[in-house]
């Protein structure tokens, strides 16, 4: 077994001796991270774009956040309004309809309401015999 072990992982060490020791610096993201280190030590003007670039990308950001959070804090007020109102116009439905049971169970209303319905057949009743 540990003859196996060495043959296979002493192979591989000996492969990667023949074919030179590997570094971040020979990758081409390591070449190109060097040449963008040297590009931005001689070339200072960048650094000013760069800024700009990063505070407007962070200016947009805490932009949209703070507009979402006043948005969903608009939006739960305006819904809590909604339900408020909703309960006061079924609390007043109730009472609208309380005091109607009320009054109509008022012997004086109930005397006037029929006194007005007799009045109203009887006039009901002359206007169709004149049409005829």
């Amino acid at each position: 077994m540990w003859s196996w072990f060495t043959r296979v992982f002493g192979q591989a060490n000996r492969a990667g001796d023949a074919r030179g020791h590997m570094t971040f610096g020979q990758t081409s993201f390591g070449r190109s991270f060097a040449r963008t280190r040297l590009l931005l030590r001689k070339q200072l003007w960048i650094w000013p774009v760069l800024a700009v670039v990063l505070l407007a990308t962070i200016g947009y950001i805490v932009n949209q956040s703070i507009r979402r959070t006043m948005e969903a804090m608009l939006h739960s007020e305006l819904v809590t309004l909604v339900e408020i109102e909703r309960s006061m116009v079924d609390k007043w439905c109730r009472v609208q309809a309380a005091s109607a049971v009320a009054m109509a169970n008022d012997s004086q209303i109930r005397r006037a309401v029929l006194d007005l319905l007799a009045a109203t057949a009887a006039a009901a009743d002359a206007e169709q015999d004149a049409a005829e």
